[in-house]
Protein backbone atom coordinates (compact mmCIF):
# COMPACT_ATOMS: atom_id res chain seq x y z
CA UNK A 1 0.00 0.00 0.00
CA UNK A 2 1.44 3.54 -0.77
CA UNK A 3 0.93 6.25 1.44
CA UNK A 4 1.64 10.13 0.94
CA UNK A 5 2.42 12.10 3.94
CA UNK A 6 2.14 16.30 2.75
CA UNK A 7 0.34 19.33 4.18
CA UNK A 8 -2.59 20.01 3.23
CA UNK A 9 -1.77 22.81 0.84
CA UNK A 10 0.09 20.55 -1.23
CA UNK A 11 -2.53 17.37 -1.14
CA UNK A 12 -5.56 19.93 -1.30
CA UNK A 13 -6.28 22.43 -4.05
CA UNK A 14 -8.52 24.59 -2.24
CA UNK A 15 -6.30 25.29 0.70
CA UNK A 16 -3.25 27.47 0.94
CA UNK A 17 -0.43 27.89 3.05
CA UNK A 18 -1.65 31.33 3.09
CA UNK A 19 -5.10 31.05 3.99
CA UNK A 20 -4.49 28.92 7.61
CA UNK A 21 -1.93 31.51 8.67
CA UNK A 22 -4.15 32.42 11.72
CA UNK A 23 -4.14 29.02 12.93
CA UNK A 24 -0.16 28.90 12.87
CA UNK A 25 -0.24 32.59 14.27
CA UNK A 26 -2.32 30.90 17.32
CA UNK A 27 -0.34 27.81 18.36
CA UNK A 28 2.19 26.46 15.40
CA UNK A 29 3.09 23.22 16.58
CA UNK A 30 -0.73 22.22 16.77
CA UNK A 31 -1.50 23.67 13.27
CA UNK A 32 1.57 21.75 11.76
CA UNK A 33 0.30 18.04 13.05
CA UNK A 34 -3.38 19.92 12.01
CA UNK A 35 -2.27 20.72 8.52
CA UNK A 36 1.16 20.31 8.11
CA UNK A 37 1.34 16.47 8.05
CA UNK A 38 4.10 16.34 11.23
CA UNK A 39 3.42 14.19 13.94
CA UNK A 40 4.65 13.64 17.33
CA UNK A 41 4.01 11.70 20.14
CA UNK A 42 5.15 14.30 22.35
CA UNK A 43 5.40 17.89 21.93
CA UNK A 44 7.65 19.21 24.84
CA UNK A 45 7.07 22.73 25.41
CA UNK A 46 2.94 23.44 25.44
CA UNK A 47 4.54 27.24 25.26
CA UNK A 48 7.21 29.04 23.31
CA UNK A 49 10.07 30.00 26.05
CA UNK A 50 9.83 33.96 24.27
CA UNK A 51 6.66 34.45 24.26
CA UNK A 52 5.85 33.22 28.09
CA UNK A 53 8.95 35.74 28.69
CA UNK A 54 7.30 38.58 26.97
CA UNK A 55 3.44 38.50 28.29
CA UNK A 56 5.69 39.13 31.70
CA UNK A 57 5.14 42.97 32.69
CA UNK A 58 8.40 43.68 34.27
CA UNK A 59 7.29 46.93 35.54
CA UNK A 60 4.98 45.47 37.72
CA UNK A 61 5.89 43.83 40.74
CA UNK A 62 3.17 40.84 42.03
CA UNK A 63 1.29 42.71 44.50
CA UNK A 64 -2.16 43.54 45.48
CA UNK A 65 -3.69 46.53 43.37
CA UNK A 66 -5.37 49.64 44.18
CA UNK A 67 -9.07 48.66 44.82
CA UNK A 68 -11.24 50.35 42.06
CA UNK A 69 -14.91 50.13 41.90
CA UNK A 70 -15.00 50.20 37.98
CA UNK A 71 -12.52 46.63 37.59
CA UNK A 72 -14.52 43.70 38.54
CA UNK A 73 -12.51 40.68 39.30
CA UNK A 74 -12.28 36.80 38.88
CA UNK A 75 -10.38 34.77 40.99
CA UNK A 76 -9.40 31.49 40.81
CA UNK A 77 -7.82 28.67 42.57
CA UNK A 78 -6.59 25.51 42.75
CA UNK A 79 -5.17 22.83 44.89
CA UNK A 80 -2.33 20.74 44.02
CA UNK A 81 -2.61 17.58 43.78
CA UNK A 82 1.21 17.12 43.83
CA UNK A 83 2.71 18.10 46.40
CA UNK A 84 1.74 20.51 49.16
CA UNK A 85 0.19 23.41 47.08
CA UNK A 86 -2.51 25.76 46.44
CA UNK A 87 -2.32 28.44 44.08
CA UNK A 88 -4.65 31.83 43.25
CA UNK A 89 -4.95 34.16 40.48
CA UNK A 90 -6.75 37.13 40.66
CA UNK A 91 -7.36 39.09 37.53
CA UNK A 92 -9.74 41.04 34.61
CA UNK A 93 -10.49 41.89 31.08
CA UNK A 94 -9.48 44.51 29.24
CA UNK A 95 -10.46 43.97 25.63
CA UNK A 96 -9.00 42.20 23.57
CA UNK A 97 -6.13 41.37 26.77
CA UNK A 98 -6.64 38.97 30.23
CA UNK A 99 -4.95 41.16 33.10
CA UNK A 100 -3.31 38.84 35.50
CA UNK A 101 -3.69 41.29 38.49
CA UNK A 102 -2.04 39.22 41.27
CA UNK A 103 -0.68 35.62 41.59
CA UNK A 104 0.08 33.75 44.76
CA UNK A 105 1.77 30.06 45.62
CA UNK A 106 1.22 28.67 49.23
CA UNK A 107 3.70 25.90 49.51
CA UNK A 108 3.33 23.77 52.43
CA UNK A 109 5.28 19.73 53.20
CA UNK A 110 4.28 16.44 54.03
CA UNK A 111 4.39 17.59 57.88
CA UNK A 112 3.35 21.27 57.42
CA UNK A 113 0.24 21.13 55.08
CA UNK A 114 -0.97 24.37 53.58
CA UNK A 115 -3.62 25.39 55.82
CA UNK A 116 -6.69 25.27 53.96
CA UNK A 117 -8.13 28.30 56.53
CA UNK A 118 -5.72 30.31 55.52
CA UNK A 119 -6.94 30.31 52.16
CA UNK A 120 -10.14 30.87 52.94
CA UNK A 121 -9.36 33.64 54.85
CA UNK A 122 -7.50 35.68 52.03
CA UNK A 123 -10.22 34.58 49.99
CA UNK A 124 -13.18 36.43 52.11
CA UNK A 125 -10.35 39.32 52.29
CA UNK A 126 -10.26 39.75 48.61
CA UNK A 127 -13.74 40.29 48.04
CA UNK A 128 -14.14 42.60 50.99
CA UNK A 129 -12.05 44.63 49.30
CA UNK A 130 -12.22 44.25 45.29
CA UNK A 131 -14.90 44.02 43.11
CA UNK A 132 -14.60 40.03 42.76
CA UNK A 133 -17.72 38.74 40.42
CA UNK A 134 -16.86 35.16 40.38
CA UNK A 135 -14.53 33.18 42.42
CA UNK A 136 -13.74 30.12 40.47
CA UNK A 137 -13.24 26.74 42.93
CA UNK A 138 -12.40 22.72 41.40
CA UNK A 139 -16.15 21.27 42.56
CA UNK A 140 -14.55 17.96 43.33
CA UNK A 141 -10.89 18.96 45.19
CA UNK A 142 -12.80 22.19 46.85
CA UNK A 143 -16.22 21.13 47.89
CA UNK A 144 -15.67 21.55 51.61
CA UNK A 145 -14.27 24.92 50.94
CA UNK A 146 -17.16 25.36 48.56
CA UNK A 147 -19.77 24.55 51.20
CA UNK A 148 -18.15 27.10 53.71
CA UNK A 149 -18.28 29.49 51.40
CA UNK A 150 -20.95 29.86 49.28
CA UNK A 151 -23.15 31.69 51.61
CA UNK A 152 -20.62 34.70 52.05
CA UNK A 153 -19.16 34.69 48.23
CA UNK A 154 -20.24 34.34 44.82
CA UNK A 155 -18.62 30.87 43.82
CA UNK A 156 -18.36 29.39 40.15
CA UNK A 157 -17.71 25.80 40.43
CA UNK A 158 -15.55 24.07 37.77
CA UNK A 159 -15.31 20.48 36.83
CA UNK A 160 -12.00 19.88 35.75
CA UNK A 161 -12.47 17.56 32.60
CA UNK A 162 -9.76 16.16 30.37
CA UNK A 163 -11.96 17.93 27.63
CA UNK A 164 -12.26 21.75 29.76
CA UNK A 165 -8.38 20.85 30.93
CA UNK A 166 -7.85 21.33 27.21
CA UNK A 167 -9.94 24.07 26.13
CA UNK A 168 -8.36 26.44 29.14
CA UNK A 169 -5.25 25.71 28.01
CA UNK A 170 -5.90 26.25 23.95
CA UNK A 171 -7.56 29.31 24.77
CA UNK A 172 -4.69 30.61 27.00
CA UNK A 173 -2.01 29.18 24.39
CA UNK A 174 -3.43 31.61 21.80
CA UNK A 175 -4.19 34.38 24.15
CA UNK A 176 0.19 34.38 24.82
CA UNK A 177 0.86 33.65 20.87
CA UNK A 178 -1.08 36.54 20.48
CA UNK A 179 0.29 39.19 23.05
CA UNK A 180 -3.01 39.08 24.68
CA UNK A 181 -2.11 37.86 27.81
CA UNK A 182 -0.03 40.39 30.56
CA UNK A 183 1.09 38.73 34.32
CA UNK A 184 3.00 40.40 36.83
CA UNK A 185 6.60 39.48 38.05
CA UNK A 186 6.15 36.06 39.52
CA UNK A 187 8.40 33.70 38.80
CA UNK A 188 6.81 30.14 39.95
CA UNK A 189 4.28 31.17 36.89
CA UNK A 190 6.54 31.71 35.02
CA UNK A 191 8.50 28.60 35.52
CA UNK A 192 5.25 26.18 35.67
CA UNK A 193 4.31 27.24 32.02
CA UNK A 194 7.78 26.73 30.77
CA UNK A 195 7.48 23.43 31.77
CA UNK A 196 4.49 22.51 30.44
CA UNK A 197 4.27 20.02 27.77
CA UNK A 198 1.48 18.91 25.12
CA UNK A 199 1.00 14.95 25.14
CA UNK A 200 -0.44 13.91 21.84
CA UNK A 201 -2.46 10.78 21.86
CA UNK A 202 -4.04 10.31 18.79
CA UNK A 203 -6.40 12.68 17.95
CA UNK A 204 -6.36 14.64 20.81
CA UNK A 205 -4.05 15.93 23.48
CA UNK A 206 -3.72 16.69 27.06
CA UNK A 207 -1.74 19.50 28.84
CA UNK A 208 0.42 18.48 31.47
CA UNK A 209 3.63 19.57 33.36
CA UNK A 210 7.15 18.09 32.52
CA UNK A 211 8.46 15.56 35.33
CA UNK A 212 9.21 17.42 38.43
CA UNK A 213 7.36 20.20 37.76
CA UNK A 214 3.58 21.31 38.90
CA UNK A 215 1.14 23.44 37.00
CA UNK A 216 -1.36 24.43 39.64
CA UNK A 217 -0.35 28.36 39.23
CA UNK A 218 -0.97 27.88 35.60
CA UNK A 219 -3.89 25.73 35.84
CA UNK A 220 -5.51 28.93 37.71
CA UNK A 221 -4.43 31.15 34.73
CA UNK A 222 -5.63 29.22 32.39
CA UNK A 223 -8.98 28.96 34.19
CA UNK A 224 -8.98 32.66 34.96
CA UNK A 225 -8.41 33.53 31.06
CA UNK A 226 -11.18 31.16 29.49
CA UNK A 227 -13.90 32.63 31.97
CA UNK A 228 -12.80 36.23 31.07
CA UNK A 229 -12.84 35.65 27.47
CA UNK A 230 -15.87 33.00 27.20
CA UNK A 231 -18.60 35.36 29.00
CA UNK A 232 -16.56 38.76 27.58
CA UNK A 233 -17.60 36.53 24.09
CA UNK A 234 -21.51 36.01 25.74
CA UNK A 235 -21.98 39.71 26.05
CA UNK A 236 -19.61 40.46 28.49
CA UNK A 237 -22.58 41.13 31.70
CA UNK A 238 -20.70 41.78 34.65
CA UNK A 239 -17.46 41.05 34.16
CA UNK A 240 -16.51 44.12 31.36
CA UNK A 241 -16.91 47.52 32.65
Amino acid sequence: MLVFQAPTWQMNPTITRESLQEEFDKDSAFAMMEWGAEFADVVDAFFISDKVVACVDKKRPNILPHASSRTRYVVTLDPGLKGNAYALAMGHFEKPKVIADYLRLWQGTRENPVQIVEVEDFLLGLNRKYRIVDNALDQHQSAATIQRLQKKIHIRETVFTASYNVEIYQCLLELVNMGHFRAPVYEPLTTEMKFLQRIQLSNRFRVEPAQGYTADLADCVANLSYILVVEHEKGGGVFVP
